[in-house]
């Protein structure tokens, strides 16, 4: 049973989420301080001061759909940031900030004001995001949903810019791995992190932080990503764990349920027949080894995908 919100979603229950999972907001995102103003303006206040995973300032602004003077808060706090931004890892030495001049503002808030979208948007601001938050409670469980309410896209962000040019070629390489596996892959996240997910389920994630590109398949340890050889070891990983989800698929079908299917007492199995699922056509071992077999792969990924004969395998590896 879903029911409505127990976390505050006033000023202060939202910034004690920021603080608490600031993650929720974008991967690598931490707080600095709380309460952060320009001297001698009021309007120019922000809730607090947050580091991204670049090393760049961040404003963090809780917003109210009827505060009078938000968009005078939000211009204010938006030149601050931006005549300062490099001057402010001299200023505040213990928030660890990159002196690259790169600044964000993240508006973060239940509702927001009709108007605010339009006018950000005839203001032209630079690096400023507006975020909607929602809780409720599942299964006892207090949930939380966090989506992008401007600019709003379809796509994923991409790489940020200040990510190094050696990290990102080691991201792409992990993008391009990835796309090698199904179609039915999908990846999502910020601009600093992505999840690859097949039919909902995770089959990895990576994300940049403090300079390093981390990866993790689930139930195992994050490992640093520094050269094509990295990559190579944690493709293998994540195909051994692509292989396991296929199997425990091909397993469920062949008992006629889906992984993971416990159904309550009363309510039909998945795949009896007093259910009627659409048939989706999803790759079987045997057409992922087919797939691979045409690709110039590594040791490490032909070894994630079983018993290969010797010949199979490509030299100089």
């Amino acid at each position: 049973m879903i029911s409505g919100p127990t976390h505050p979603l006033n000023r202060d229950g939202l910034w004690h989420l920021v603080c608490e999972r600031p993650d929720l907001f974008e991967r690598g995102l931490r707080v600095v301080h709380a309460g952060f103003g320009a001297v001698g303006t009021d309007a120019g206040m922000s809730d607090g001061l947050a580091r991204d995973a670049a090393g760049a300032p961040c404003l963090v602004l809780i917003i109210d759909r009827d505060e009078p003077v938000l968009l005078a808060r939000v211009l204010a706090a938006h030149a601050f940031v931006a005549r300062n931004a490099a001057a402010l890892s001299r200023a505040i030495p213990e928030a660890e900030f990159e002196p690259s001049g790169c600044y964000r503002m993240l508006l973060i808030g239940a509702e927001i004001p009709a108007t605010l979208s339009r006018d950000l948007e005839r203001l032209q601001l630079t690096n400023v995001r507006v975020c909607l938050v929602e809780t409720f409670r599942l299964g006892g469980h207090e949930r939380v949903v966090v989506r992008a309410a401007w600019p709003q896209t379809e796509q994923v962000p991409e790489l940020d810019p200040a990510v190094a040019p050696a990290i990102r070629e080691q991201w792409d390489a992990l993008i391009a791995l990835l796309q090698k596996l199904d179609p039915a892959l999908r990846l999502d996240g910020d601009r600093f992190s992505r999840r690859a997910l097949w039919h909902g389920r995770l089959l990895c994630d990576f994300w940049f932080a403090d300079d390093r590109l981390l990866a993790q398949v689930p139930g195992g340890s994050a490992r640093t990503i520094v050269a094509r050889r990295d990559v190579q070891t944690f493709g293998d990983q994540v195909m051994r764990r692509f292989v396991a989800m296929l199997s425990e698929r091909d397993a469920a079908a062949t008992v006629g349920g889906r992984p993971g299917s416990s159904p309550e007492p009363g309510l039909p199995a998945v795949g009896t027949s007093t259910v009627d699922l659409p048939t989706v056509d999803l790759p079987t071992l045997d057409a992922v080894r087919s797939a691979f077999g045409a690709s110039r792969l590594t040791r490490e990924e032909y070894s994630a995908l079983g018993d290969l004969s010797e010949e199979h395998v490509p030299e100089g590896n």
